[in-house]
């Protein structure tokens, strides 16, 4: 119980919902292409689960994001006694040996993963995804986010890159015609972009509610490097261009229908609830309350494509 605590399991939930909702949105645009009569009901569904290859992907991506928790954790011991001492794990019920031997094997197993992938498929985006990505998560627990920004904006960078993975996957099983891989792109960059931005937000807030800690141990994260006001102001940019980004997107590539439109007052709504809560907040729990509002956006953003798909 306490390793599956370690690889935080709903945040890998999350991301495996991506992926399948992803997949979906690709499958859909390119059956609509083919004007295929498959795009429709079970047979559709058909389709998302049935490929074995896809859910290798799936299942080394969900590996390669939980070694990147247990190694989060390993390298955080000390800060997180201070910030969070009722959800240490490492160094208190799994020794600090163990959990570098279930980060080597999760990677080394998704790796191999990907090679079969290679093999079978052609296809040697996971494995570059995989590489890269394990490469700059050990960067990043060990050196990158007690830096400024630089921690923020990898782990934003690399959550983005999950949807285009999908899309790089995808797009070489089918023969269509380009519109179709375009449609499938812009929406699937859309969400990249839009996961990008959200990630983002969620991290410099998490920063704020981990001031407590990373400031006994020299971090230079966005509140401890500019202090709290200014820290306040970069946030507040980043939702602006957040905000911006997301409008500009939405016209651009969203037809004005009730579900849209829908989706963006809500998404719109939280979004600001979220700004006010990290204006206001002062105490540890503010500021995770306001990064939860973040996380809600996203989930928002995921189920909005499960109807968009499905209905």
């Amino acid at each position: 119980m306490h390793f599956i605590k370690l690889t935080r399991p709903v945040n890998l939930l999350v991301i495996i919902l991506t992926m399948y909702v992803m997949h979906g949105l690709f499958l859909k645009f390119m059956l609509m292409g083919l004007m295929c009569e498959d795009s429709e009901g079970i047979h559709f569904i058909l389709h998302i689960v049935s490929d074995p290859f896809f859910a290798l992907l799936v299942f080394s991506t969900t590996l390669v994001a939980a070694s990147g928790n247990i190694i989060n954790d390993y390298f955080d011991v000390k800060i997180d006694r201070i910030n969070k001492p009722e959800k240490l794990i490492v160094d208190r019920y799994i020794s600090k040996r163990k959990a570098i031997l279930f980060h080597t094997i999760l990677n080394f197993i998704a790796v191999f993963i990907a090679l079969i992938i290679w093999y079978f498929r052609s296809n040697y985006w996971p494995l570059i995804f995989h590489l890269i990505t394990t490469s700059f998560l050990w960067m990043y627990s060990g050196i990158l986010k007690r830096k400024f920004l630089t921690g923020n904006v990898t782990i934003a960078i690399l959550t983005a890159m999950v949807p285009m993975l999908v899309y790089l996957f995808d797009k070489g099983q089918f023969s269509v015609d380009n519109f179709a891989h375009t449609q499938a792109f812009n929406a699937m960059g859309f969400f990249a972009l839009f996961a990008f931005f959200t990630t983002l937000i969620r991290e410099i807030q998490k920063d704020f509610a981990d001031m407590k800690g990373d400031s006994m141990y020299g971090c230079q994260t966005v509140p401890l490097y500019l202090g709290i006001r200014k820290g306040r102001m970069i946030l507040f940019f980043v939702f602006a261009a957040t905000i911006v980004t997301f409008i500009v997107l939405f016209v651009l590539l969203a037809k004005l229908n009730a579900l849209n439109i829908s989706f963006f007052v809500v998404v719109g709504f939280l979004m600001l609830v979220s700004l006010i809560q990290s204006f206001k907040a002062v105490r540890r729990k503010s500021w995770v309350r306001a990064a939860g509002t973040m996380k809600l956006v996203m989930v928002i953003a995921l189920l909005f494509f499960v109807v968009k798909i499905y209905v």
